[in-house]
């Protein structure tokens, strides 16, 4: 099987692709310790957290285009 990659897919990931962007919601979203102690502290607001939850259900990787990625292609 080939994986095919979405760099940059914001809100419109790509079925039965990896689907990745580098925004900081989506680093968030792949960082459970960091995105608790946001929730924690009040740092995020309503919309934040509704996107961080819709990024956890649709498997947004985070990744920058410019480095190597941090997860298996």
């Amino acid at each position: 099987m080939v994986n095919r990659v979405n760099i940059g897919c914001g809100k419109t990931p790509t079925n039965n692709w990896i689907n990745s962007d580098n925004s900081f919601s989506i680093y968030l979203a792949n960082s459970p310790i960091k995105y608790r102690l946001c929730t924690l502290l009040n740092l995020l607001n309503d919309e934040q957290i509704n996107f961080i939850d819709w990024i956890k259900e649709n498997n947004i990787k985070y990744a920058d285009a410019t480095k190597n990625f941090l997860f298996k292609v």
